[in-house]
């Protein structure tokens, strides 16, 4: 089995029906980056790293928790988010 792309919702506030933020990261077989594209009503955005660069994929895991919890994380929730990217690394 080779996962290759995880989608994420970020959380949903009293009374809301649909999340604010939504988030996927990919790896295309073959190819040496993981991609974390985010979404919110701002836009979208996209950052990249190398898929056997721990620092980068923490960097990663950063933005990730960060956008989908809506606010700076202590180190084991950031963790949490750096497991699930540790799925596409080398």
């Amino acid at each position: 089995m080779e996962i290759m792309e995880i989608k994420f919702a970020g959380f949903t506030k009293k009374g809301q029906y649909l999340p604010a933020t939504f988030a996927t990261i990919s790896r295309v077989p073959g190819n040496k980056d993981i991609c974390l594209l985010l979404l919110s009503c701002d836009g979208e955005q996209e950052h990249r790293a190398f898929a056997n660069d721990e620092k980068e994929i923490w960097n990663l895991a950063l933005k990730l928790q960060k956008h989908l919890d809506g606010h700076a994380g202590t180190n084991s929730m950031i963790h949490d988010y750096y497991r699930q990217l540790q799925m596409l690394a080398d």
